[in-house]
């Protein structure tokens, strides 16, 4: 991989409408001057940085301040305050960059319960994480052939953006004028979890946006005379977009805390038949990804899945099927309804469907190249094991990077 290709960018809000924004954190309590410690950073995407490891998922921090950020930017805030040996208040919370005005929000005091109010200025308080959060955000980023940063809260940002989408709820928020806060908030809100997730900050560099129109496939609705005609759907381009939730070993880990004087260290492990279980919830995990990328790309640029046949439709409920049921067969039926994956058709304008394709075909090309040096230090080992199942893995990408070719070309 390439410097450049290490260094790229995943996601970013930087092209985003530049707001001012305020947190007024002087109602919150202070024990002792000297003890009280306030951080504040705002993320505006996220990139790849090469490390000694490998590659790693990193935040990338808005080097402009913290008085203005980009509408679908991440606030960070941790503060906390005590003695010299102990903690007697802590507060940390995500907010998201919305042009939504003044409002007040109550944080949640996670040593002595003393809860107490912000008054904040175009931001959005978002719901705090929890531990299986976490933990599907740090399987995603595993299995896309990356290492979370230690440094940054990554896996935090990756829900909020990957996941739920703030970015794009903030951006709707922004254009409506006569939007009350509370509509906002309302925009914004994603399903809350249980437990607290506590992060580590540290900054890093810059990032470039990258957008989508979409248009979801809806009932016709007859159009006014007075109306401007709306495009028809051939003038649109028709792809696939999976939506797909798998279970991981995280499932079923249990959580330890280890607790000093000053801190809390979060301790996970698997014990006994919980053990058994999180193998083979790996195991159905790699499966289903196996059989999900045949038919569907993988695009970092935009975090998703994508495909261009109607075999997608079809493999993705056979995969969702699948998942469920092994997940019955482990005794978790109570989960199967949460891991689901389907095919949604989604229409682009043809621009954006140019972009989104051409970057599609770029790293399926990369994988098959790839491959191609597998196969060969596979054929000088004389492992015929790993070379059936390099040559049909190739058998696979090569089609799938065809048929992109072949609907890419159909549209000039």
């Amino acid at each position: 991989m390439s410097n450049t290709e290490q260094n790229s960018v995943v996601f970013s809000v930087e092209g985003n409408k530049v707001v001012p924004i305020l947190l007024d954190f002087s109602a919150l309590p202070r024990a002792n001057p000297k003890r009280t410690s306030a951080r504040v950073k705002v993320y505006s995407g996220l990139a790849l940085h090469q490390g000694r490891a490998g590659i790693y998922l990193i935040g990338r921090e808005w080097k402009r301040g913290v008085s203005a950020a980009p509408v679908g930017a991440i606030l960070r805030f941790e503060y906390s305050t005590g003695s010299w040996g102990n903690v007697y208040h802590s507060y940390s919370a995500f907010f998201v960059v919305a042009e939504v005005g003044d409002n007040t929000f109550v944080l949640h005091d996670t040593v002595r319960g003393h809860d107490a109010e912000v008054r904040v200025k175009n931001l959005v308080l978002l719901p705090t994480l929890g531990s299986e959060d976490r933990a599907w955000a740090e399987a995603e980023i595993l299995n896309s052939g990356w290492r979370p940063s230690e440094y940054d809260p990554v896996r935090s940002l990756f829900c909020y953006w990957m996941r739920d989408r703030v970015h794009e709820r903030a951006a709707a928020a922004a254009t409506t004028v006569t939007a009350t806060t509370e509509e906002a908030e309302e925009e914004l809100a994603v399903e809350e979890p249980e437990e607290v997730e506590q992060p580590l900050p540290l900054p890093v560099e810059e990032v470039k946006p990258r957008e989508l129109e979409v248009e979801f496939e809806q009932p016709p609705v007859p159009a006014a005379t007075s109306q401007p005609a709306a495009p028809s759907k051939p003038e649109l381009v028709k792809i696939y977009l999976l939506s797909m939730r798998l279970p991981s070993k995280y499932l079923v880990q249990s959580v330890e805390y280890d607790s000093g004087k000053t801190s809390v260290r979060e301790v996970r492990f698997w014990a006994g038949k919980n053990a058994k279980i999180a193998s083979r919830l790996e195991s159905i995990r790699r499966m289903a990804l196996a059989r999900v990328s045949r038919v569907f790309a993988f695009v970092p640029e935009y975090g998703t899945w994508i495909a261009v046949t109607e075999q997608a439709l079809a493999e993705a409920q056979r995969v969702s099927e699948f998942v469920v049921e092994e997940l019955r067969k482990l005794g978790l039926d109570r989960y199967a309804e949460r891991y689901t994956i389907r095919a949604i058709p989604i229409f682009l304008q043809p621009e954006d469907a140019r972009e989104l394709l051409g970057a599609a075909v770029r790293h399926l090309s990369a994988d098959v190249e790839t491959l191609k040096k597998r196969i060969e230090e596979a054929e000088r080992e004389q492992d015929k094991r790993a070379l059936r199942r390099l040559e049909q893995e190739k058998s696979y990408h090569e089609a799938l990077l065809q048929a992109f070719r072949n609907y890419l070309a159909q549209l000039g």
